[in-house]
């Protein structure tokens, strides 16, 4: 077997336009990689030219390649539900749920145990150049804002010394 990396074409953004995926397959050739790729979700399939190109790559480009496309919210949010969340403004929920996907697929890249959080998960993948320093510091962000967004109050209280008791 072998890697590539396969640039598609990728629907629902609008009339006559579309956004450009990159997908990291394993296959035994690159027109078994296209395939592949044109059956996964969000790929213009009736599209003639949906495939641009396939590229081979080694295998530390692949892993790379699988965590940026897990981070990348285009392909994270999969549910129509996560979909309707951020459509109503209810951004709160959606990144809630976009992270506990990240969660999972950093977890699987990595074979991690089950009690691993997503800060250690994010660090491990750093540490393994899994995803870059740039990648590793979005994730960071996006988990900061996910619990900001879930625990809005914590890290706030704070004790008053002239009546020892606690605000917040």
């Amino acid at each position: 077997m072998e890697f590539f990396e396969v640039t598609a074409k990728c629907g629902h953004v609008g009339r006559g336009q579309y956004y450009e995926g990159r997908f990291f397959v394993r296959a035994d050739s690159g027109r078994m990689a296209a395939a592949l790729v044109r059956q996964k979700p969000r790929v213009k399939r009736d599209h003639k030219d949906a495939i641009q190109s396939v590229v081979k790559i080694d295998y530390a480009e692949f892993k790379a390649g699988q965590a940026t496309y897990c981070a990348n919210p285009y392909f994270s949010c999969c549910s129509i539900q996560i979909r309707r969340k951020i459509n109503e403004g209810e951004w709160g929920e959606a990144i809630g749920d976009m992270h506990i996907r990240l969660e999972w697929h950093l977890a699987k890249i990595l074979k991690a145990t089950s009690g691993e959080k997503s800060l250690d998960l994010i660090d491990r993948a750093k540490k393994e150049k899994i995803i870059t320093i740039d990648a590793a510091d979005a994730l960071h962000e996006l988990r900061k804002f996910r619990n900001k967004l879930t625990a809005p109050d914590a890290g706030t209280t704070c004790i008053r010394q002239d009546e020892n008791q606690r605000v917040g």
